[in-house]
């Protein structure tokens, strides 16, 4: 007693057409959907290409899988559907390539079997002494407010 809406009346000859084999006719359904599409998938992915290859592994899937449309659902609901479960793998497979092995560790034990943490490095200020000297000289009419930590004029 569930009730389907109805499909709009341009897809369904586009998708009697892909069903066919028409290159046309899919394209036209691809440029009716992608940019819904490649939402959906962004939203999951996080990443722009990582989302088109989502997108496109997707329509490829519907494609070859057209006659499986059954009609009860909307094209549009059907193919986000594909897109999503595309996109949840597609995510799985980033979240496993992202974690770090146990050699590739920030502390490591060295051969003497003691542990240490690498020193931090310190950020360096954008103007160092040398520039300021030379800054400086160039602009004699310069006067500076507030000099150079650590460093006296």
């Amino acid at each position: 007693m569930f009730l389907s809406l109805p499909e709009p009346t341009h897809i369904t000859p586009l998708i009697k057409d892909c069903l066919h084999g028409d290159a046309k006719a899919q394209f036209a359904l691809y440029e009716q959907y992608h940019k819904a599409m490649y939402n959906v998938a962004w939203r999951i992915v996080k990443e722009a290409h990582e989302a088109e290859d989502v997108m496109q592994e997707a329509f490829i899937s519907a494609f070859k899988k057209l006659d499986q449309f059954s009609g009860q659902v909307t094209f549009g609901a059907w193919l986000k559907k594909i897109v999503i479960n595309k996109a949840i793998v597609a995510f799985r497979k980033q979240k496993k390539q992202d974690t770090i092995s146990l050699e590739e560790e920030i502390y490591s034990i060295p051969a003497s079997g003691r542990c240490y943490k690498p020193k931090r490095q310190r950020k360096k200020s954008r103007i160092g002494p040398r520039d300021y000297r030379q800054f400086k000289r160039k602009l004699p009419h310069f006067t500076d407010l507030t000099p150079y930590r650590g460093f006296d004029p």
